[in-house]
């Protein structure tokens, strides 16, 4: 009887191996970025140009903060449109 329970019963399965640690979300830049800049200098395809007079609108230089800014955040909202003349007087 002990050989039959010992040596004939299917050992039960091991348990699974763990599951891979995931990275932090968001994962950490090893830069910084301040997108200030975006509103002296509009991403290009943005509806605004920026504030500045002599370089509204960004080029692009290639960093990662330009990429960071300009493909992952949101355009501004557009200026809201100037209110109707008034109506004519009789």
């Amino acid at each position: 009887q002990c050989y039959t329970y010992c040596c004939l019963t299917p050992s039960p399965s091991p348990p699974p191996p763990p599951a891979p640690s995931r990275p932090p979300f968001p994962p950490w830049l090893p830069y910084q970025c301040s997108c200030d800049w975006t509103a002296e200098h509009a991403c290009p395809g943005w509806d605004s140009p920026g504030s500045s007079w002599l370089k509204p609108w960004a080029d692009d230089d290639g960093t990662k903060c330009f990429e960071y800014c300009c493909s992952t955040m949101p355009a501004p909202p557009p200026s809201p449109p100037p209110p109707p003349p008034p109506p004519p007087a009789p």
